[in-house]
């Protein structure tokens, strides 16, 4: 037999060298301290799902308010994902701890607030029913609500200063106006108020002298 079948036999007797090192582990990879996908400060819903990246296969532990909650790996990219996380009402302190064979770990944390409560509103102007003379074009809509809130009137968003008064003039017509006030909070709880009022309508001309 030629020296170049000999040599392949041996080299396939042996073993790849190589083949130890084909494939890497995590402990091959630096470990990376965990990034969180964006989330809101606040919510009104009672579970969400919390993602995030850090080194690939290795363990990712979640804590809710210092409390254990879950266990999962990160993915071959890198990619880790906890669905249906329960948050409590108030503040929830979410911290996701990652930690590789040689007991390393780097952590990183994030604080949201569950708000199911519907936010304050008060309305100063106008008055339900009230009434306006023919030349009244505008109305001025005004009142407070919680700090941070977003406003809408009849779909117009008003101006919100920071103490949660707020101010919109809104265009009306001869005839009934009605007026919705919508105030959605951070969480995303929303009040409503309607209303109407009434403008009343141009007096009609004068006739003309009688021949």
């Amino acid at each position: 037999m030629g020296t170049s079948f000999i040599n392949t036999l041996s080299y396939i007797q042996r073993g790849n060298p190589t083949d130890s090192t084909s494939q890497s582990s995590n402990e091959d990879y630096p470990l990376l301290t965990p990034t969180l996908d964006k989330l809101p400060d606040a919510t009104n819903t009672d579970t969400i799902t919390i993602s995030g990246q850090t080194t690939i296969d290795i363990n990712v532990t979640l804590f809710v308010n210092t409390k254990e909650t879950a266990q999962t790996k990160s993915d071959g990219t890198g990619t880790f994902k906890f669905e249906k996380v329960k948050l409590n009402v108030g503040s929830n302190l979410i911290k996701v701890v990652v930690a590789n064979k040689a007991k390393e770990k780097e952590e990183a944390s994030i604080t949201m607030v569950l708000d199911k409560t519907k936010p304050a509103l008060t309305l100063n102007g106008p008055v339900d029913g009230a009434n306006y003379p023919s030349t009244t074009t505008i109305v001025n809509v005004n009142g407070t609500t919680e700090a941070n809130s977003i406003v809408h009137v009849s779909g117009n968003q008003a101006i919100v200063e920071d103490s949660g008064k707020f101010s919109y003039n809104l265009p009306v017509t001869a005839g009934e106006n009605s007026i919705e006030i919508n105030s959605v909070d951070e969480a995303g709880n929303v009040t409503n108020v309607k209303l109407t009022i009434t403008v009343e309508a141009a007096p009609a001309a004068a006739d003309g002298p009688q021949p």
